[in-house]
């Protein structure tokens, strides 16, 4: 729904913050309800969206359905709010499970009450010109929690399905550009986000220079909806890609099984070079 003066209700706060984050150039964004948001994520399929590997794919596409949702009943790209509570009790919806069954990554998220505002209009988010590949769709993201006393800067979990294991750190701001190419989904321009392995070699070497920023992540997905994972994280002058395969349950092995040629395929095609010049955000 269109946000309107009257109907803000328990959202005011995170609503205001979302349309000041539009500047002067800014429109009302649309709010997604609970039940919107369910449907969306209802429409996900051959993949567990209650593992924390799938966690990213699962917001991903839930997003890019709700912005093509909302350009249809509005008629133009809108900025679209996605409240904690509502993305949170969506999973619940959507999935079946109970609050204590919710994965670690949704339950941090709801607990530190942080929402996200995903604008879809695309002179906001790349430089006018052609663009190889064109995007299908291109937004920024901002994904943050209201800056109130007592409230941390940050807070970190473990996933402990990927190999090697990841602790994963969220900033109270977190920004990036979306980039939907058709074969693959390209998240830049990444902010606020920081990752490390805690085991292997990997984990040996982060322990040492510590975490590392997620600079670029990208993924694509096999017909069997295998996901292949692409990161680069980035630490000062340092940088380091990790390829990860998530497979359907949400069990993670690092690298790509180089005996599966879609796989491979995949892998090739997330290690390609992309350049695209972004509106500052």
């Amino acid at each position: 729904m269109l946000v309107s003066a009257v109907d803000r209700g328990v959202l005011a706060d995170e609503v205001d913050a979302a349309e000041d984050e539009q500047g002067s150039a800014g429109v009302a964004p649309w709010v997604a309800t609970r039940g919107e948001l369910a449907d969306m994520m209802r429409q996900a399929k051959g993949y567990d969206i209650r593992a924390i590997t799938n966690g990213i794919r699962l917001q991903t596409e839930t997003l890019l359905r709700m912005i093509a949702y909302v350009e249809e009943r509005v008629g133009v790209p809108t900025p679209v709010f996605v409240g904690h509570a509502e993305w949170f009790f969506a999973i619940l919806d959507a999935t079946g499970i109970t609050e204590k069954q919710a994965p670690l990554s949704a339950h941090l998220a709801y607990l530190y009450k942080q929402d996200l505002l995903i604008d879809p209009r695309m002179d906001y988010v790349l430089n006018p010109g052609e663009h190889d590949p064109a995007p299908v769709a291109a937004a920024n993201v901002k994904v943050w929690w209201l800056e109130t006393p007592g409230s941390l800067d940050s807070y970190s979990y473990v996933d402990h399905n990927s190999d090697p294991e990841m602790k994963v750190t969220m900033r109270r701001v977190i920004k990036y550009r979306l980039l939907d190419l058709g074969d693959r989904i390209v998240c830049e321009d990444v902010e606020g986000l920081y990752g490390r392995p805690n085991s292997g070699l990997l984990g040996l070497m982060f322990r040492v220079i510590g975490e590392g920023r997620v600079a670029d992540y990208r993924y694509a997905v096999a017909a069997d909806r295998t996901q292949v994972i692409w990161v680069l994280c980035r630490k000062g002058p340092l940088s380091v890609t990790s390829l990860v395969t998530v497979h359907p349950d949400g069990h993670a092995d690092k690298g790509v099984d180089r005996d599966k040629p879609d796989l491979v395929e995949l892998r090739e095609r997330l290690e390609k070079d992309v350049e695209f010049e972004y509106v500052p955000f």
